[in-house]
């Protein structure tokens, strides 16, 4: 027979009440339940717990001892039973999240969720969308935030909005005006992100139904050290309008017009149809989804 925390309940209940009628009354149960409970206690140590006295009963050494044992556990115990409600609330949340969305939309996302759920930690892993989806895919990650096609099953996504990408050069790049043909862009010194990235693949799409192919003087994961290219007049650089804004405003920047050419990319969250949403993660799904 194993010992078990109701049999330690049943135990202080007699010492702190004295009976074993008093102690059936506190913990709502028989008294039968009772003698039941102790009498397991005394088979498994083996010797009584208790002196049964005329009107009362009263611990022995023996059961003196047991209570200086049991007593951190009950406590324990009770402190773990008063946390259930509020476990799921501090269970951490991982999320796999691609470059652009990082820069953007993820430090705001994170400050809006800290305000519900303050002591819910947020564990974030920056990688390409492909490894993103890997990570849904082997349990490392809760959620994905990604931009441009959605995956198939076995997965659920909600939209978080979207973001335009800007055609933009420093203003000393050598160019005779602000409007340029898809043919006379695609011959010009480009900075594009990496193949495979959701900015490079939006562009490349619209070239390919064209006929056109770029061949970039830079290509980079980096979206700053294309900025920065391009303010320093080595080239045409395509960047989400967000990240050249001040840029242009300080007109550091010059935005060209290609007629044709619109390019946009839609942001999601992604989540394995399996995975089970706590409540912290649900409201963090919503707060990118008020995003839009």
């Amino acid at each position: 027979m194993d010992m078990t925390f109701r049999h330690l309940e049943i135990f202080k209940a007699v010492v702190e009440t004295g009976s074993f009628t008093k102690a059936a009354k506190k913990l709502f149960i028989t008294q039968s339940a009772v003698s039941h409970g102790i009498h397991d206690l005394e088979k498994m140590t083996k010797t009584p717990l208790f002196d049964r006295l005329s009107h009362r009963v009263q611990i022995t050494r023996t059961g003196e001892l047991l209570l200086q044992e049991a007593e951190p556990l009950l406590a324990a115990g009770q402190a773990l039973s008063s946390r259930l409600q509020t476990l799921e609330n501090t269970a951490s949340i991982h999320i796999a999240c691609n470059i652009t969305i990082a820069n953007f939309r993820l430090p705001g996302l994170l400050t809006d969720f800290s305000k519900e759920y303050p002591h819910t930690s947020v564990n974030v892993d920056v990688v390409p969308a492909a490894t993103a989806i890997d990570h849904l895919v082997t349990g490392k990650a809760d959620l994905a935030l990604i931009e441009g096609a959605i995956p198939q099953e076995p997965f659920c996504s909600k939209e978080m909005g979207a973001y335009l990408l800007k055609v933009v050069c420093s203003p000393d790049y050598p160019l005779q005006q602000t409007e340029l043909t898809l043919n006379e862009l695609c011959r010009e010194r480009l900075l594009l992100r990496e193949p495979g990235s959701a900015i490079r693949d939006t562009l490349e799409s619209q070239l390919y139904l064209a006929g056109k192919t770029v061949y970039p003087l830079w290509c980079s994961v980096n979206d700053s050290a294309l900025l920065a290219a391009a303010v320093a007049g080595l080239g045409i650089a395509i960047l989400p309008e967000t990240y050249v804004l001040e840029e242009l405003k300080k007109q550091h920047l010059v935005e060209l017009f290609v007629p044709g050419l619109v390019l946009k990319n839609n942001m999601y969250a992604i989540w394995h149809r399996d995975k089970y949403l706590s409540k912290p993660l649900k409201a963090f799904i919503e707060t990118c989804s008020a995003l839009r």
